[in-house]
């Protein structure tokens, strides 16, 4: 029988051990943050956040909602701002564990790292079924 696990509970994976979930430092603390082996979410009310690893230290973060994402710079509703650094998480472990730590958002979540990369790297994103000419939430035209 497996256990409930209720957030701040430990959580397995196959050799390896989570522990400590919590929210983010205020603001004051942590304003700029970047993130490694990151991926770009929307939650199931059609907000957009971001997943993927503290530069500094081996921690999951998952933000609040992005107010804008643009040149791999994002601001939350937070207010804290965030850098993407390198590509976006092609590893399946470290995909494995932002899934994971995704469970936390609005269901059903989807991933829509693909389409926004895309349009960061100039590619055509028409793949992803939506209008390639329309901004993505937090984008402007102007």
């Amino acid at each position: 029988m497996n256990p409930i696990y209720r957030p701040g509970d430990a959580e397995f994976l196959p050799g390896l051990l989570i522990v400590n979930r919590r929210a983010a430092p205020p603001i004051e603390q942590q304003p700029h943050m970047e993130l490694v082996q990151w991926r770009v979410l929307m939650s199931g009310d059609g907000d957009i956040h971001l997943i993927g690893f503290l530069l500094e230290r081996p921690t999951i973060r998952l933000t609040s909602a992005v107010l804008s994402l643009c040149m791999r710079e994002a601001i939350t509703s937070s207010g804290r701002r965030y850098k993407l650094v390198g590509a976006p998480s092609e590893d399946e472990h470290a995909r494995a564990l932002i899934e994971m730590r995704a469970i936390e958002l609005m269901p059903p979540w989807r991933d829509v790292t693909d389409f926004y990369w895309a349009r960061q790297e100039g590619t055509d994103p028409s793949h992803s079924g939506r209008d390639p000419d329309s901004p993505l939430p937090g984008e402007s035209d102007e």
